[in-house]
């Protein structure tokens, strides 16, 4: 099978921010997986080498050039043309696919529209489906994140870890570290907004395999309504962002579409990547519960969650103090991951399910 893959080489498509989560983890595991031949086609360095409009033309040219099987997008925003989607779409036999990983917010202002474009879509927003069945749109494949044990994987070190996070400070995530230091409870953060601040991938690998506890804060969006976040989702009705964070003015249609559909985000509970890749290093992960998370782990006995502060406090007190459960857990987290949780599997089911299906005619 061949597969075209198109989507950010980097970050943000920000060379200085190192390489995106989709290359590390999406396309890593594609191109080591058996039996593929997978052409790389990195969205944003094509942009920044020759433009928009010349890179839309190479990627309709290299499937003329490779008719490949499949074509793989991630869409970040509207850096591939509606009209280069469906041209590949109607006039060539690739059937075309996109993963769209923020159905939980970005679908009444982007991923209903863009839908419809491909062949088949890829959701991790349990709800979405209906959504797009609602919409007559019925090639939908629900997944959810994965770990590529590639890169995370156990790493004994000499180096011992107590309570730690990985991961921004934004949201409530301060107010729940805090309130854990307020009790007593020392807690050691990395990322951006914590006075340690980022941890390269290899320290965030140590950290995850070397720590009695890691915690995972799953809200993904902020509700509150000061100031700063006001003004951040008013932009995002006029301002689209781009390549190297540059920021460019949605046409006027656009502009009426996201008034149409605005609102602030709410926030919720949801899974990312951090479910996976904490238990693939062997580490015990005490996680804020999220919405579908007991399909993918059973609680208590391979991942434990929490609901409030109080539960929160409660359990890192428990866990700290009962090395031999905490442990037992952990190992039992890891089995489950490697098992059922790798991208490999991941993307096996879901091409064994386009390739049965074929192009949405």
């Amino acid at each position: 099978m061949k597969i075209l893959y198109a989507a950010f080489k980097y970050d943000y498509a920000d060379k200085k921010r190192g390489f995106s989560y989709e290359h590390l983890n999406f396309w890593n595991t594609l191109s080591r997986m058996y039996g593929n031949n997978v052409i790389y086609f990195p969205v944003d360095e094509n942009i920044m080498e020759c433009g928009r409009t010349k890179m839309n033309n190479l990627l309709i040219d290299l499937i003329k050039k490779e008719n490949p099987t499949i074509l793989f997008c991630n869409l970040f925003t509207n850096e591939i043309y509606p009209k280069t989607i469906k041209k590949i779409t109607r006039e060539s036999k690739t059937i075309t696919v996109n993963w769209f990983s923020d159905d939980q917010w970005r679908f009444d202002n982007f991923s209903r529209y863009w839908a419809p474009l491909f062949d088949w879509v890829i959701t991790t927003d349990p709800n979405a489906p209906a959504k797009y069945k609602k919409l007559g749109y019925l090639h939908v494949i629900k997944s959810i994140w994965a770990v590529n044990t590639n890169l995370y994987h156990p790493m004994p070190s000499k180096e011992k870890y107590g309570v730690t996070f990985v991961g921004s400070s934004h949201g409530n995530r301060l107010k729940m570290a805090n309130f854990l230091r307020k009790n007593g409870i020392a807690v050691d953060c990395w990322g951006q907004g914590w006075p340690n601040g980022r941890a390269t991938q290899d320290k965030m690998i140590e950290i995850f395999a070397n720590s009695k506890i890691n915690l995972n804060f799953a809200e993904v969006s902020t509700s509150s309504r000061d100031v700063k976040t006001i003004i951040k989702t008013m932009a995002k009705v006029f301002l689209r962002r781009g390549i190297n964070n540059t920021y460019h003015f949605f046409p006027p249609s656009i502009i009426f579409r996201n008034l149409i559909n605005f609102g602030f985000p709410k926030t919720y509970p949801q899974i990312k990547g951090r479910n996976f890749e904490v238990p693939a290093c062997g580490g015990f992960m005490l996680t804020q519960a999220a919405e579908d998370l007991f399909n993918y782990y059973g609680y208590d006995k391979e991942i434990v969650v929490f609901n409030t502060l109080e539960e929160l406090l409660e359990k890192t007190r428990y866990y700290l103090n009962h090395d031999t459960e905490r442990e037992k857990i952990a190992m039992a987290g890891y089995q489950r991951t490697i098992r059922d949780h790798t991208w490999e599997k991941r993307f096996s089911d879901i091409f064994g399910k386009i390739l049965a299906g074929g192009k949405n005619k």
